[in-house]
């Protein structure tokens, strides 16, 4: 997999996608070199996975099967022509049309943009990056209302718009599983 971002969230998505997926190498690029490296250390360590930093975003996203974004970065971080077929790419920082982590150009390429919300996509202040119309939530997926990909080449994205609340209820769930 490749990560472009080297905080909490992304973080939370590596350690996310390490229990649910084998994660045979991680390939991890951030502003800053050091902050990477320190994040390749830590996934190895305790994920137990290879990982490595480099230092162009390009080295950590092309010839993925899962590329992960997270940045709070108002200007793409990566190109769409960086991205092969077949891969699923998750964006979780701004997605506005003047300020978005990732190209619009990516949205054009993917067979299906998935999300936790259309409702909060188009609520939001400022028009979203991606048309909400044609967003699938994640929900309709899993439930077997909606199609995910239709074929082993095909791009897909997942806009994570967040969901207020879903930590708390998640928290919540945790701490009643401790008791």
């Amino acid at each position: 997999m490749g990560l472009v971002g080297a905080g909490a969230q992304a973080w939370t998505q590596l350690w996310a996608l390490c229990a649910v997926r084998p994660v045979e190498d991680v390939v991890v690029a951030a502003r800053h070199r050091e902050r990477a490296a320190a994040f390749a250390t830590r996934a190895a360590a305790e994920l137990s996975v290879r990982a490595r930093a480099v230092a162009d975003p390009e080295d950590a996203v092309r010839e993925r099967d899962v590329v992960i974004v997270a940045t709070n970065s108002a200007v793409p971080v990566m190109d769409a022509g960086w991205i092969a077929a077949g891969t699923h790419v998750t964006t979780l920082g701004p997605k506005t049309r003047s300020h978005h982590e990732v190209p619009a150009a990516l949205a054009d390429r993917a067979e299906l943009v998935l999300t936790d919300s259309r409702a909060q996509a188009a609520g939001c202040p400022e028009p979203h990056l991606f048309a909400p119309d044609r967003m699938v939530e994640l929900g309709a997926v899993l439930s077997g209302s909606a199609t995910a990909r239709t074929g082993p080449g095909r791009l897909t994205v997942f806009s994570s718009v967040g969901l207020a609340g879903t930590e708390v209820a998640v928290a919540a769930a945790l701490w009643e599983a401790s008791r």
